[in-house]
């Protein structure tokens, strides 16, 4: 019975009742540097409500800055979107995208860029800016410390008070000693909102992004993969090596202002049986002057109408935001990696950005459903590159026989023929288009041997595959830690149906899920209204 209880609940994701605690072997580099004996170091000042920082447009202060005041959003100059919030009337973003963003701040492509587009001046350009960037606060700090109690933000000799947003409903877990020890060590970059809600102003952070997680150029080296080494070898080993590079056409230090698209895979969560298969999302954006990369814009896709525990929007948002967020941030779950292509030109880059930006409008105006068996983020993040011509191989299902024979037992168990086919979808599914592990290797080994073949050496190679080959200057593997806070540490992603389900069934106690988060509601009128 508890075999066929975890085919319905892993498989069906069909939501099942936590059990005891779990061991789980903990898996991230080192990343904090110890409390003393008998002392448990600074604590964070939490924010009494939301509304605290509830601000969404800046407020004039000497040390924060606009979060489009300068730099990048991706491949795009921060000065070609302007700040406002999902309930805005002038937007040039479809109303029932800006339904999901009510209350939150956005960026959207600005007046000028409009004006620009009409009169001729930039060809394509808002075509290719994202209609929405979920930025979730209106301010930025850059190059900021920690006070020793961690109460307050320091640049140079300017301060300022500070307080965290507070954790969501159904945040298990949240920031601790550990984490102010982690971030003291470091200068940081927050984005949030000055508020004075309670008095003095005061900075309401709502993602502290650690300003060394850059890839150092001047250290890299070339290391590229050993015979009978892949990159599931790297996602597993146990070693503190931040940068791998595979593959380089040129010297790291030419690579400072080049475009790059970046695979970006977070791990399984230590107290969440249903995130095993890690999470997968594709990043683009222009390498930084010291190797930064939290401005890229990633496209994470997410069940829409799903309520999910960490408060996540499916949306088009800065790296920073996407792994470093108080609340849905993803290194605050599970340990992260990332494959970072360097290409010599951003054409490639820009129609990446373009065709994920697409399927997410169709997502968020309601034309494509998210299922988890057959059209998950994973799916919908691998299709649109398939749709523009690079055919990353296909891998097959896991076992069809296996879902005939597993769908009845979920069906039964689970009450729902719903349930039985799901599981039968899961097992039928093409691997590359529903575990992440598997489609990133599968895009990253493909990548490679574009990256090693050359373009004129194949003349069968797709223009878009063609474009990769030219272009590609170097490939990058970079491991990313999970933030110390009071949730257990993750570990390496499962890298199929049946490592997930050994791993299960060797799990004493219940299946463990995620808290339960509400369903969203979205209006029937604006169902469709993207046109297109």
């Amino acid at each position: 019975m508890r075999a066929a209880l975890i085919v319905a609940c892993a498989a069906g994701a069909a939501g099942c009742a936590a059990g005891g605690d779990s061991p789980r072997a903990p898996y991230a580099m080192p990343t904090s540097p110890p409390a003393a004996a008998g002392s448990t170091g600074p604590e964070f000042v939490i924010a009494d409500s939301a509304g605290d920082g509830g601000a969404t447009m800046p407020q004039p202060n000497g040390i924060a800055e606009s979060a489009l005041a300068a730099g990048r959003l991706g491949l795009f100059p921060a000065e070609r979107f302007a700040l406002a919030t999902g309930g805005c009337s002038g937007c040039a973003a479809p109303q029932a995208a800006l339904w999901w963003f009510r209350g939150e701040t956005i960026a959207v492509p600005s007046a000028a860029s409009m004006g620009d587009a009409r009169a001729g001046g930039t060809g394509n350009l808002v075509d290719d800016l994202p209609a929405i960037v979920w930025l979730g606060a209106p301010q930025r700090i850059s190059g900021a410390r920690l006070s020793r109690d961690a109460a307050e933000l320091r640049v140079g000799a300017r301060s300022i008070p500070l307080a965290l947003t507070p954790p969501i409903a159904t945040n298990a877990a949240y920031v601790d000693a550990s984490t102010a020890r982690y971030f003291s060590a470091r200068s940081v970059a927050v984005r949030g909102a000055v508020s004075s809600a309670s008095g003095e102003p005061r900075f309401i952070a709502r993602t502290i992004f650690p300003e060394d997680q850059r890839i150092d150029l001047d250290a890299l080296h070339p290391a590229p993969l050993k015979p009978n080494e892949y990159l599931g070898t790297l996602l597993e080993a146990q070693t503190d090596e931040r940068y791998r590079l595979l593959h380089a056409r040129s010297a790291p230090a030419e690579w400072r202002g080049l475009p790059a698209i970046a695979f970006v895979l977070t791990g399984a969560q230590g107290d969440d049986d249903g995130s095993r298969a890690g999470h997968l999302a594709v990043a683009t954006g222009v390498l930084g002057e010291r190797g930064e990369w939290d401005q890229w814009l990633v496209t994470n896709f997410y069940p829409l109408l799903e309520g999910n525990a960490k408060g996540i929007i499916p949306a088009t948002l800065p790296m920073d935001n996407y792994l470093y967020d108080l609340n849905s941030g993803q290194l605050y779950y599970r340990p992260g990696y990332m494959l970072v292509a360097v290409l010599s030109r951003p054409r490639a880059a820009r129609a990446v950005q373009r065709a994920l930006q697409d399927t997410m409008l169709a997502l968020q105006c309601g034309r494509l459903e998210f299922d988890r068996a057959r059209r998950n983020s994973t799916a919908m993040t691998i299709d649109p590159l398939r749709e523009l011509g690079w055919r990353i191989p296909a891998v097959g299902a896991t076992s069809r026989i296996a879902g005939a024979a597993a769908a009845p037992v979920a069906a039964l168990v689970r009450r729902s023929l719903r349930t039985g086919g799901s599981v039968y979808a899961t097992f039928a599914a093409e691997r590359t288009r529903l575990l992440p592990r598997v489609a990133f290797e599968v895009a990253g080994h493909d990548l490679l041997a574009l990256a090693t073949s050359g373009a004129d050496d194949d003349p069968a190679l797709t223009a878009f595959e063609r474009v990769l080959a030219e272009d590609l200057e170097a490939l990058l593997f970079v491991r990313l830690p999970q933030v110390p806070s009071s949730r257990r540490f993750g570990t390496y992603p499962e890298p199929s149906l049946w490592a997930y389900g050994t791993w299960l069934l060797a799990q004493p106690g219940d299946y463990e899920p995620a808290p339960n988060a509400p369903d969203r509601e979205f209006p029937e009128r604006l169902r469709g209204a993207c046109g297109g």
